[in-house]
């Protein structure tokens, strides 16, 4: 905890400290890893975070935030089947993580399943509506249906509840472009 405060008071030096420590001592907590692995992906390093983050499902086998990380690095390298186990076992650890939804949904997408992504997304919906990346990928998903009129209804409510999602704004302006409505 005193990592998470020095980090959210931005003093990294000293979270790291701290998150180290607690992960020295601790031999069941993962979050401490995580935090660490979160760190390291802010600092561009990579193979640091994927080293973190197995440390900390070494630790506790269900950490869903370990496994989305995986799931999400392993996506962003085209290993769809890796990330889909790593979806799967976060889901495993938190049954509500929208977060963790809104990633395997995002895995079946790339990976063409466009229904089965929507049934994801649509699962993640009843959890809660309030998760911008959520919408964004039931846009893409509608996108790829071809009902472009549902899918910018998709990208606005992910604008809406996060203004600054970056890409919700580019896939509208990528729509926008599209029909040359300037």
């Amino acid at each position: 905890n005193r990592g998470v405060i020095a980090e959210k008071q931005g003093d990294k030096a000293k979270a790291r400290e701290y998150y180290e420590k607690a992960d020295s001592v601790s031999k069941k907590l993962g979050a401490p890893a995580v935090n660490l692995g979160m760190m390291s992906l802010s600092e561009g390093k990579s193979d640091d975070a994927f080293e973190y983050f197995q440390a900390a499902i070494g630790k506790d086998k269900y950490n869903p935030q370990a496994h989305n990380n995986l799931s999400v690095l392993a996506r962003r390298q085209g290993e769809y089947e890796k990330a889909i186990v790593h979806a799967r076992q976060s889901l495993a650890g938190d049954s509500q993580n929208t977060t963790a939804y809104s990633n395997l949904a995002l895995i079946y997408y790339k990976m063409g399943y466009n229904d089965v992504a929507k049934l994801v997304v649509l699962n993640a919906l009843q959890i809660s509506e309030e998760n911008a990346d959520v919408w964004n990928t039931f846009g893409l998903v509608e996108l790829a249906n071809n009902d472009v009129t549902m899918a910018i209804r998709h990208f606005e409510k992910a604008a809406q509840l996060n203004p600054n999602h970056v890409q919700a704004l580019m896939n509208l302006g990528a729509i926008t472009l599209s029909v040359r409505d300037y």
